[in-house]
């Protein structure tokens, strides 16, 4: 597979996994491009069609089937000429599978083993099986309906070496040969024929799984190949699959979803669907050889058996729908199959009847079938229908609600409808279905609703008598007052659309003529006027009983005994809106009424109507006047919307007007509801104050002052609280009094919110009827305070809907207007929301850093608890703000021409204060659909002006601004605010100026995906650099919105077109449209030119991997990123960056003051960084090493101990570079946190051993180059240091090292795209070899002597005389080079005198190991040798070794300097000492004062001075004295001198002092080395193994959410306040949607088909 391609599917991938639906489709249609022949994409679908995951399996049946859309075509090998039907088909008997096989259950049968003494028998795991589903047995509630006993484990089944039914499927069909393995002479296509068929062999063995979603993954994928490359199959694999789907039609028992009486079986059912695809494309043979095992299948015998008859029915049901008459034989077994349908409508098992049915109605959809035949099976149908449907109607059990067959019936009936549009239902039928209607069951009476509906629409509608139509409507005000609430009103709205087609059908001819709607419109209308407290309808008092009634209990809960369960206020709310529905149902009757010309007991109807609601507006009950007043005002609204129908307009009913009238203008009515609530709360009230009493409060004084108990009690409180001892005494207090104060607010808000809906209502209905007096306040107040006030939606909808347009119409002949008022308190209200609109300056002048940095889009998507008022309470905005809003998008039915002095508000470029402003741009955000907004260049100017702010207000507020215009204007609003907001984001100098472009890309990726197509590629490559942004909030943003933007760039269709975006950003969009797969796949970059670095050198000496290199760098410069160049010493670290610079400088759009770039280093290393920029790049502006005189330079050097006079600076830098950079690996540093501080385009560190010590290093510099991509420091010890370190102890199990391997490994993966490492041996072949070699020695006796001495004293008790372990370690080291040096040690110690003599004249075995080993490498002369004088030599003196010697401390070194001067080696040896006493200055002198002269044989140096930076070419040996902790630092130290420049092989010996703490040092160097190359090692030598693919993975979906690394691709879960640790919980809904079943609907099969 390419390069390309895998990139493609590491990005497709996890897409099939995406909560989001279309996200799923397009990555499946987009898996069409790749090979079903690659490996990689069939081991893709294979995982995901086995995916526990019911979506993502059916989203890898689609990708498959793109698949194979697009795979290549075969033809049939010609060795498969033979296409008889193999003996394992046509030899299948079910009995006898069921006695060769074990059941397939739901999972693997092995993991549910037991011993027969733990299982116990039927009974017993039966009881396990309840207790765990926590059924009681006493109620009658138990598993026995969906668990059969044949499904518990049996002793004939536990023995452990049974095999299980799929291991002996798979042995089965395995033994099918599906092509000629021993054909060797084929050619390619052949080949490749046999490769496609083999994928397809393993795809189809899933369906034989172990568990219930493997198989029912394999069924999808067999649906897919059957449908799509049938053609293709050899006739091998075609009777394989057969073979497979029979046996599991079979076996399978596994029942997924319970919904009435019916299981459903999706293994069963998808299979069958599966096996129907393959009958469809077979030959005849095939066909009846499996309809002859159907067949079997129907007719298999026994109760337990029920499942395999459910499955030879369901096979039924999909090939009734596709059969054709292919013959005689074809008719006959097709009526065999029918008749057996038939004689399983009497089946004792109801799941089979169910299906039955089913499979009947299938007949309906087949379009194949002549429609003679057709029309005789239909009538066949259909008698057996309505049979059974008298019978079930006929059932007790309906009233239970057991009505899964009565349901599948009817879905018959409205097949039936549509099959034949000609024809009705019968009177006698339509009564019998809707005797079955019963309000508690919402599914039934939705099917008969829509049957109904179906059926007033056909000839003979009129078939109905008075009293049949009466029933019926009846049933129908029972549904809308008694159905359970439910989240969606469209049922219920859809039986008051059925009513109305009914009503309007019949009204004239019989039910108002007939009377009999006018004798119980009175008892309906008192159905709505019941308390919400407690509303029991008397069901036959009223006349609304129905078949579920019961005369010994009559009364029924409106809206069912579920309303038992909800608060208070959503019992309101569900009451209001129902009553709401149920008035427009009766306002159809009174408007009907009052047109009527008929008279009731000598009364005209039309006064009689209005007179039933006098007792009611004058009775003092508030929810009598409620009532009538909701039933009025939309009786009123139907009189106004049939004005202009009418021929002859009725006026509007006096009676009705007067009475609204007299409330609406009249002093507010004292109702008895207010006497009872105050008479409670009284006693309340008294009750708390005889409460505090006890406590020593005196009631008289109060009470003498003549004040309400309210206010007692308040004085109480405040009296009391004080004087109370304990805690718990004031807790006890606290809680009385507030929740007085509770139901004292609540009391008076709902007196208070009912009095304004009823005269709310009365003003609409005034409005309605036209009623519009000169003075218009009364009416108008009450519409304003239900905009203040009323949190019930559907109320304010109700008032507001044609109140408010009546009102403006009302006003335009006056002046001055009444609207006005009014439209300035909607604007109030509307910007007075919190959530809606933040509040300006919420924080202080001294507000903390954090809140200055504030996201309140991410705080919202956290869902962040704050007391600042950003949280949105249940995401809810105020019900105050909500109203305003309805009220402002009602008038946008008028246009500007009309209501100028509401669309004047629009106006963006006038000149008002900020806060009209912002109100402004949120009505276009609330509005912009309705009006039409467009962004103007003037308008884009004054949006724009607003950031950037310190203000998160402000910033939120212009977020939402430019997503309302992109919403609304796309390709406009891109030209116009894309390239401002990409300066935004680059504004390095300004966080807020960031802040405020990543808030806007979060919005913008947030929106719908349909108003991200087309353009969001031009988003990615500008938030992507923000990830690692400084400013933590920054990143937390750009993730979240990359995260989201990930799957639609990844299936963005590039020709997909805008209109009206620029040429600019049309050229911009096809140059980032390669951005996704540049990113996961650097290696396709084009690599640097050696001629675009100009500067004055010869660029061709620039060697492959350097320009490899350096395009690396300008990689990670393109998309933001930051890194670590890794390379071995001496391989060029420094030019490869010198030249990114340079490219950067030339290349890069920039200002002049941000051109320079700041190069940190060793102090030793700032000369050698000048003369190396000013050697290659002589033509460009020298290097400066002053940080106050380099703005026109390009580079500035400094050193570590500089940084904090950089940091002082405040400046922006191009690149930022640390120099040996593994010296920042301490966060805990103070130079660590003023580079932390340091601003800079890039940061790049330099260091061939970037992991010294241990993998805490790597976070460190990840905290410095990205913080938060690993995470804080707690997650990243938690989720790697811990496991790393762990696996190494002694002590360490198999597990240990597991988890140590996996965090390894899994680190390696994160930090693999920004680290390059490249060693000398892999791209030098040239230079020359190193040899390392240890060089063992030993301790001489006095050494031995004083090392016991040390270590003793290291043990002793004594705190006087003992040592530190660290202090013991150091002094044990030194010993080893020579006891000399540890001689002040030992006598600090108190130490003999013998010792102290021994110390200072000890020989050391190391020194003479040192003397031995010069003399080996011709340094040092042999005193035993005679000396060979210069002529005898033939000029090989010349070419003698030259060594660099490396010691710990000085000390070590100035002893060996010592023996060197001496001659106690042998000889006088010619050398040089660097070690910290030589200037910083004088350093780079003394080094190449050693290359240059040859005459001077050894230099000995500190490890901590010379080891780091220097070129040391000059030696071609390199000895150790003694070790680092840190072996890095060893092999920086070799790296001196084995470096590019180098022409002698380097030897490397290493003093190592057997017996000793060295050994133990050495070996833990040994350890931390692996480590360090198993962090970075080969995979990040070149830009082809850099898997960025792990960066990723970070942002891809679960839908609309991200798959978590342990780093910083975390946000929300750093956001969120659960316990990480916390078991996750289980979405049962997502685990049970029904709406997953909708694929085993006939319809869905076939559009499949």
């Amino acid at each position: 597979m390419s390069a390309d391609t895998s990139a493609r599917l590491l990005q497709l991938d996890p897409l099939l996994e995406a909560k989001n639906p279309n996200v799923r489709n397009e990555a499946a249609a987009a898996f069409g491009k790749l090979s079903i022949l690659s490996e990689d994409v069939k081991n893709s679908l294979k995982k995901h069609a086995a995916s526990q995951l019911w979506e993502t399996r059916v989203s890898a049946g689609k990708a498959l089937q793109a698949t194979l859309q697009n795979a290549p075509e075969f033809e049939r090998l010609k060795n498969e000429e033979d296409s008889s039907v193999s003996e394992n088909v046509r030899s299948i008997v079910v009995m006898n599978v069921l006695r060769s096989f074990k059941p397939l259950l739901s999972d693997d049968e092995s993991a549910l083993k037991k011993s027969e003494k733990d299982r116990g028998n039927n009974q017993k795991q039966r009881e396990i099986v309840d207790q765990h589903l926590e059924y009681n047995r006493a109620t009658g509630i138990s598993s026995t309906k969906f668990l059969s006993d044949d499904e518990f484990l049996h002793q004939g089944i536990s023995e452990p070496d049974q095999p299980s039914t799929s291991k002996e499927l798979d042995e089965v069909v395995t033994k099918i040969e599906i092509f000629d393995e021993e054909n060797g002479n084929c050619d390619d296509g052949i080949e490749r024929q046999k490769k496609f068929l083999k994928v397809l062999r393993e795809l189809v063995n899933l369906v034989a799984e172990k568990q219930w979603y493997a198989r029912h993954g394999g069924a999808i994928a067999i649906c897919q190949i059957a449908s799509t490359s049938y053609d293709r199959l050899s006739y091998e694999l075609i009777d394989t699959i057969l073979y497979l789907l029979i046996h599991v039609l079979i076996l399978d028992k596994f029942n997924d979803f319970i919904s009435g009486r019916n299981a459903t079986a999706p293994v069963r059912e998808q299979c069958a669907q599966a096996l129907v695809h393959m009958l469809r494309n077979t030959d005849e043979k095939r066909r009846e050889v499996v309809l002859e095992i159907v067949v079997q299948m129907v007719r298999t015998p026994g109760e337990k058996n029920w499942n395999i008859r459910q499955s030879g029915l369901l096979i039924l049901k999909y090939y009734f729908a596709i059969a054709r008459n292919d013959g005689t034989e074809h008719q006959k077994t097709f009526n065999q199959c029918f008749n057996l349908v038939i004689q399983s409508l009497d089946d004792s098992v109801d799941d089979v009847t169910g299906c039955a049915v089913k499979t009947l109605a299938s007949i309906l959809s087949n379009k194949e079938i002549p429609q003679e035949e057709m029309s005789q099976l239909v009538e066949k149908v259909m008698s057996h229908v309505w049979k059974l449907l008298d019978l079930e109607a006929a059932k007790e059990q309906l009233r239970a609600g057991l009505d899964a067959l009565c349901i599948d019936l009817l879905e018959i009936v409205e097949l039936w409808l549509r099959w034949n549009q000609h024809v009705g239902i019968s009177r006698e039928s339509l009564l019998t279905i809707c005797s079955t209607i019963d309000a508690a069951f919402p599914v039934r009476c939705e099917k008969i609703v829509q049957l109904l509906e179906a059926d007033i629409e056909r000839p003979q509608s009129n078939k109905l008598s008075a009293e049949d139509v009466f029933i019926i409507i009846k049933q129908l005000y029972r549904i809308l007052l008694f159905a359970p609430p439910a989240d969606s009103l469209l049922f219920l709205e859809k039986t008051f659309i059925t009513f109305s087609k009914i009503f309007k059908c019949y009204r004239q001819d019989l039910l108002i003529e007939n009377g009999l709607v006018s004798q119980k419109i009175g008892n309906w209308l008192g159905c709505l006027l019941l308390d919400h407290r407690n509303p029991q309808i008397d069901v036959f008092a009223c006349d609304v009983d129905g078949i579920s009634s019961n005369r010994s209990s009559p009364t029924e809960l409106m809206c069912s005994e579920e309303m038992r369960f909800l608060g208070e206020k959503e019992k309101d709310k569900v009451y209001l809106t129902r009553k709401i529905l149920c008035a427009k149902f009766l306002a159809i009757i009174l408007e009907a009424l009052y047109e009527s010309d008929g008279e009731i007991q000598g009364q005209r109807i039309d006064i009689a109507v209005q007179l039933l609601f006098i007792p009611f507006f004058q009775s003092k009950s508030i929810m009598h006047n409620l009532g009538v007043s909701i039933i009025v005002n939309e009786w009123a609204a139907l009189y106004r919307s049939g004005i202009t129908a009418k021929t002859l307009e009725k006026p509007p009913p006096l009676t009705i007007i007067q009475l609204a009238d007299g409330i609406v203008r009249g002093p507010g009515k004292q109702y008895d509801e207010m006497t009872t609530i105050v008479m409670g709360l009284t006693k309340d009230c008294n009750e708390f104050i005889e409460y505090c009493v006890v406590r020593g409060f005196d009631r008289t004084s109060a009470e003498a002052r003549g004040e309400s108990p309210e206010d007692v009690s308040k004085a109480a409180y405040s009296i009391v609280r004080p004087n109370l001892k304990t805690e718990k005494q004031r807790e006890s207090i606290d809680s009385r009094y507030n929740t007085l104060c509770r139901s004292i607010e609540n009391a008076k808000m709902n007196i208070k919110s009912n009095g304004i809906r009823i005269n709310a209502l009365l003003s609409s209905t005034l409005f309605y009827f036209g009623n519009a007096p000169e003075k218009l306040t009364p009416q108008i107040r009450p519409i304003v305070e239900t905009m203040q006030t009323e949190e019930n939606d559907a109320m304010a909808s109700e008032v507001f809907r044609g109140a408010v347009p009546l009102l403006v119409m009302f006003s335009w002949s006056r002046n001055p207007r009444p609207y006005v008022k009014v439209f300035a308190k909607a604007f109030e209200s509307f910007s007075g929301c919190p959530i809606r609109m933040p509040k300006l300056g919420a924080s202080s002048p001294g507000a903390l850093e954090p809140w200055t940095t504030t996201i309140i889009s991410m705080r919202r998507i956290w869902g962040k608890e704050t007391d600042d008022g950003f949280e949105e309470s249940s995401g809810m905005i105020s019900a105050e703000s909500r109203n305003a809003e309805l009220f402002l998008n009602i008038l946008c039915q008028f246009n500007a021409s009309q209501l100028a002095e509401f669309y004047c508000h629009f106006d963006l470029s006038e000149d008002v204060d900020l806060n009209t402003f912002l109100t402004r741009l949120e009505l276009h955000n609330s509005l912009w659909n309705r009006v039409g907004s467009r962004l103007s260049d003037q308008s884009a100017d004054k949006i724009f002006s607003l950031v950037p702010s310190e203000d998160p207000a402000i910033r939120y507020a212009f977020a939402k601004a430019i997503e309302t215009f992109f919403k609304s204007s796309c390709g406009d609003t891109l030209s116009k605010c894309y390239n401002r907001l990409v300066v935004l984001s680059k504004d390095l100098d300004n966080v807020n100026s960031r802040l405020s472009a990543v808030e806007v890309f979060l919005r913008l990726c947030m929106m719908d995906t349909r108003y991200l197509n087309g353009w969001a590629t031009l988003l990615a490559p500008v938030i992507f650099p923000l990830l690692a942004d400084q400013c933590e909030t920054v990143r937390d943003a750009a993730g979240e919105a990359f995260r989201r933007l990930i799957p639609v760039i990844t299936l963005e269709n590039p020709d997909f077109s805008i209109e009206g975006m620029s040429q600019e950003l049309l050229a911009k969009k096809s140059e980032y449209s390669n951005f996704i797969n540049v990113l996961g796949s650097p290696s396709s970059l084009p690599r640097v030119i050696r001629a675009d670095i100009r500067g004055g050198f010869d660029t061709s000496m620039l060697r492959e991997y350097q320009l490899e290199g350096i395009t690396w760098i300008r990689f990670l410069r393109t998309y933001g990123l930051h890194g670590i160049l890794a390379d071995d010493m001496g391989l060029g670290k420094t030019l490869q960056t010198m030249c990114s610079i340079a490219l950067s400088v030339d290349r890069d759009e920039m200002s002049e003051f941000h051109r320079c770039s700041l190069i940190v280093c060793p102090r030793t290393l700032v000369d050698h960084w000048c003369l190396e920029w000013n050697r290659f790049f002589p033509q460009r502006v020298p290097a400066s090493k002053n940080l106050t005189r380099c703005h026109g330079a390009e580079i500035c050097v400094i050193a570590y101990d500089e940084l904090k006079t950089a940091y002082m600076m405040d400046r922006v830098w191009n690149y930022i570079v640390l120099d040996e950079g593994h010296v920042m690996r301490n966060s805990k540093l103070r130079a660590w946190k003023f580079a932390s501080q340091l601003v800079g385009k890039s940061r790049l560190i330099l260091s061939g051993t970037p992991v010294q010590n241990s993998p805490a290093d790597l976070w460190s510099l990840f905290a410095w180059l990205m913080p938060g991509y690993l995470g804080s420091e707690k997650q990243f010890r938690s989720q790697f240091l811990k496991k790393i370190m762990k696996c190494r102890l002694p002590k360490a199990n198999e597990a240990d090292l597991k988890a140590g391997s996996a965090a390894i490994s899994q680190l390696h993966k994160l930090v693999l795209p920004f680290v390059m490492r490249r060693l000398k041996t892999e791209v030098l072949k040239e230079l020359p070899e190193k040899n390392v070699q240890d060089y063992e020695c030993e301790l001489t006796e006095d050494q031995k002597e004083i090392y016991r001495f040390v270590v003793d004293r290291c043990t002793s008790s004594q705190e006087d005389v003992g040592l530190s372990s660290l202090v013991t370690l150091i002094t044990l080291r030194k010993l080893t080079d020579h006891t000399k040096l540890v001689h002040d040690t030992l006598a600090k110690i108190g130490a003999p005198q013998y010792i102290l003599s021994k110390a200072l004249a000890a020989k050391s075995g190391k020194m003479e190991a040192l003397k031995q080993l010069l003399i080996e490498c011709e340094i040092c002369k042999n005193p035993d040798e005679e000396v060979e004088q210069p002529e005898d030599l033939g000029g090989l003196v010349a070419s003698g070794h030259r060594a660099l010697i490396f010691c710990q401390w000085k000390t070590s070194a100035k002893l060996v300097s010592d023996a060197l001067k001496s001659g106690e080696f042998g000889s006088v040896v010619s050398h040089l000492v660097l070690d910290g006493s030589v200037p910083a200055g004088d350093r780079m002198k003394m080094v190449n004062r050693f290359n240059e002269d040859k005459t001077i044989d050894v230099l000995i140096l500190t490890t901590h001075v010379g080891g780091v930076g220097l070129n040391l070419t000059g030696a071609d040996t390199v000895i150790f004295l003694d070790h680092d902790w840190n072996p890095m630092k060893d092999l920086q130290a070799i790296d001196r001198a084995h470096r590019l420049g180098q022409t002698r092989n380097v030897n490397v010996y290493r003093l190592i002092t057997q017996g000793t703490v060295e050994e133990k040092v050495m070996s833990l160097a040994k350890f931390k080395l692996n480590t360090a190359q198993a962090l970075i090692g080969a995979d990040n030598t070149s830009m082809m193994t850099m898997e960025t693919g792990e960066l990723m993975n970070m942002f891809t979906l679960d839908g609309d959410e991200a798959k978590k690394k342990p780093g910083g691709g975390e946000p929300a879960a750093k956001k969120s306040k659960k316990s990480t640790g916390a078991p996750e919980e289980v979405d049962l809904a997502s685990m049970w949607d029904e709406s997953q079943y909708d694929d085993f609907q006939v319809d869905s099969f076939l559009r499949n088909t």
